[in-house]
């Protein structure tokens, strides 16, 4: 048995490894966007990212990212939406009164729907009443069916 599991756990912490490698290349790849937003702003004037009016949001956005993969194992999806959601609702805020802050708003908001297309996506909280509603809207028919076949209904 235990020539068996080792192979396993061997796996099973490559796995691990790989993972955390591959949080940290993301942490640097985000810094890296940074830098490119850094050169971008200093291109266009006398300012970096952090300082410049329409991309310091961004800017602020990557340094969140970055600092959130480099140091946990949370879900890097579940960060990215998070810390996108925050910033679309800051500007919500700003954008009542302020032009720019709705372009920025528009920016923010084009980012998400491209994400949605790439095929990154809230997990959705579990909703207590879902079960309960989609097993009464099941025919009785078809539960004991279920049921006869060996299905769990509830």
């Amino acid at each position: 048995m235990a020539e068996s599991s080792a192979p396993r756990e061997g796996a099973v912490d490559a796995l691990v490894r790989a993972r955390h490698h591959a949080r940290r290349g993301a942490a640097e790849w985000v810094l890296a966007l940074r830098a490119l937003l850094d050169a971008a702003a200093l291109g266009l004037g006398q300012e970096s990212a952090a300082r410049h009016a329409l991309l310091a949001p961004f800017s602020e956005i990557l340094d969140q990212w970055s600092q959130r993969l480099g140091g946990s194992e949370e879900d890097l999806g579940a960060v990215i939406l998070d810390a996108l959601g925050a910033e679309i609702e800051r500007w919500e805020r700003r954008g009542a009164d302020d032009d720019e802050a709705r372009s920025v708003l528009r920016a923010l908001i084009g980012l998400r729907e491209i994400l949605w297309e790439l095929g990154l996506r809230p997990h959705p909280e579990p909703d207590p009443g879902a079960r309960a509603f989609e097993e009464a809207e099941t025919p009785a028919s078809e539960t004991a069916g279920m049921a006869a076949a060996g299905t769990r209904t509830g």
